[in-house]
């Protein structure tokens, strides 16, 4: 068995093997993670290890193919290790809050740093009504640091003095 094929050798009464299978994989397998055995000497069974969780058209090429899109392939949340869990969670919670018109975890906290900054003592917005709806929160928000602010103002300085030099 590799990756990407299966070939079955029987022995035969003159202790020779005779190739009774071979054919390829519908798709990519694990093949050190994958196991077969013989079962009631006549039955082999294969454990396959994917290569990627998917639903596969067929066992083997060749063979006759499904429609993998009428497979109920759902599974229940506590299927999942707890990472994936509470990652899905996180998923439908703020799918749920968009749903029902309000706004996302990341958002919120985009808000709260919008209207901290909105209500700053050196604000020129202080004092005025705080909007969040005239925001695109779905960009990133960059605040000026006190340093990029005096590079600006350093910047400014220069683009004068070559003005009054011309």
């Amino acid at each position: 068995m590799t990756a990407t094929n299966l070939k079955i050798y029987i022995k035969n009464s003159s202790g020779t093997k005779d190739l009774h299978f071979d054919a390829d994989f519908g798709e990519k397998i694990k093949a050190d993670d994958s196991l077969w055995s013989i079962e009631d000497n006549k039955y082999l069974d294969l454990f396959l290890d994917k290569s990627q969780e998917m639903i596969w058209k067929c066992a083997f090429k060749g063979h006759k193919e499904i429609d993998t899109k009428t497979v109920d392939n759902s599974k229940k949340i506590e299927e999942f290790d707890r990472d994936t869990q509470a990652a899905l969670k996180k998923i439908m919670f703020e799918q749920n809050r968009k749903l029902n018109g309000l706004p996302t975890t990341e958002e919120e906290d985009k808000i709260k740093m919008l209207k901290e900054a909105w209500d700053k003592p050196d604000s020129p917005f202080k004092g005025q009504p705080f909007d969040s709806s005239m925001f695109n929160l779905n960009e990133p928000i960059h605040f000026n640091t006190p340093d990029y602010e005096a590079k600006l103002r350093a910047q400014k300085e220069k683009e004068k003095e070559i003005q009054n030099n011309n």
